[in-house]
């Protein structure tokens, strides 16, 4: 039987096509997969923190509050809608905004049940934004100016994002691990 040369040198270039393929996807796989020796505590940091709605230790938690850690300066992106966020109308999975958000290098994640939150990013600034679940602004304060100049480079309309709730406000640069103190809604 006999067959045509260009057939074998097909299958030839085919398997080498092949090997080397698999070749580089294995590369790959392993590069994605491997603990590798690099420095993760300088690339990464964790904070944990707790929400409450009162001073002392036994006082009950904020159940549900939006933590929203926003890095600074804001990037020159379209601003998204803040309602998928708000305590209120909170939507955990396929949320535009919360993948914008970690697209830049913010999160956004909400209390557990025990007021317990913890929250992992790259070393930098940030706004730090929380927002009560149950505690509704009783003293109606405002977003200062600043605030609200801020949070526009982000999100519009601004104010429902907030909407009635008792909010926690604070910038702060994030170089290692923190456990801030607690957030207390009274």
């Amino acid at each position: 039987m006999a067959i045509p040369r260009w057939i074998i040198y097909f299958q030839a270039a085919l398997l080498g096509i092949v090997a080397t393929t698999f070749f580089v996807f294995g590369i790959m796989v392993g590069n994605l997969t491997s603990s590798g020796n690099a420095v993760v505590s300088n690339e990464s940091f964790s904070v944990t923190g707790t929400v409450r709605l009162g001073d002392s230790f036994d006082s009950p938690p904020d159940a549900g509050a939006v933590v929203i850690f926003l890095p600074t300066p804001p990037p020159d992106l379209v601003r998204q809608d803040p309602t998928l966020i708000r305590p209120t109308s909170f939507v955990p999975l396929e949320n535009p905004t919360i993948d914008w958000i970690r697209s830049m290098g913010g999160t956004v994640v909400r209390s557990n049940i025990d007021g317990n939150f913890e929250v992992f990013g790259k070393p930098g600034a940030y706004t730090l934004l929380v927002i009560s679940n149950t505690r509704s602004n009783a003293t109606d304060a405002k977003l200062s100016k600043k605030q609200v100049a801020t949070i526009s480079q982000y999100f519009l309309p601004v104010d429902q994002l907030i909407e009635k709730q008792d909010f926690f406000w604070k910038t702060m640069r994030l170089e290692k691990d923190v456990l801030l103190e607690p957030i207390v809604f009274n």
